[in-house]
């Protein structure tokens, strides 16, 4: 783990040259049961997707008994409400074993950027395991990327998507092949804001 976090550090100071980089953390309930090699996949792709936007992400494992594994604040927008990441530095993600009966097929996530407690980020093991074996992607790769979007979801404060990029709304074949590729990324701007967001709410900053 100290390696890996070595080597995204390096990245993302690379990518960035001698800015600061951001960090975020980030708490994962595996309730899905995933096994170790392919959540390792996951968190590697996702870290170099933040990465490459000058973003230390780093992992912590959550217990999956926990109560706040399955705490859920299903907040929406309301007007003069700002996205909650303002003023933590934690955001914590399940992934679940299946999508429930009510979320369209083709769905692979949700994120909540509005709520103020619990889960915000939440991922479907089946529906990314489908698409996997569909397009021959890795799921451990399409696993972490999924992550990305939804995390990128709450660090931008919006539930909108970019025309292209991680962020973009329904992936085409060329982005399964960047995400094979490990060079699917936020588009400069999205970079710039989730960059300036935390910086601004980092307790180490100048």
């Amino acid at each position: 783990m100290v390696r890996q976090l070595t080597i995204v550090l390096w990245t993302a100071v690379v990518i960035y040259g001698t800015e600061q980089p951001a960090r975020i953390r980030v708490r994962n309930y595996n309730l899905a049961n995933v096994p170790a090699l392919e959540m390792a996949k996951a968190k590697d792709q996702a870290a170099h997707v933040f990465a490459s936007a000058g973003i230390v992400l780093e992992w912590e494992d959550g217990d999956r008994n926990a109560d706040e594994a399955r705490e859920v604040d299903m907040s929406v927008a309301r007007p003069n409400m700002t996205p909650s990441v303002l003023g933590t530095e934690l955001i914590d993600t399940r992934i679940l074993p299946q999508a429930p009966p009510t979320v369209s097929r083709g769905i692979l996530g949700m994120a909540l950027p509005f709520a103020s407690r619990g889960i915000r980020v939440t991922v479907y093991a089946n529906s990314i395991g489908d698409v996997a074996q569909r397009l021959g992607v890795s799921h451990g790769h399409l696993l972490g990327a999924t992550l990305a979007h939804e995390i990128g979801h709450i660090l931008l404060g919006s539930s909108t998507h970019s025309s292209n990029g991680i962020m973009r709304e329904r992936w085409t074949a060329d982005e399964y092949r960047s995400i094979g590729m490990g060079t699917l990324r936020f588009v400069a701007d999205e970079a710039r804001r989730i960059r300036a967001t935390l910086l601004r709410c980092s307790p180490n900053r100048n």
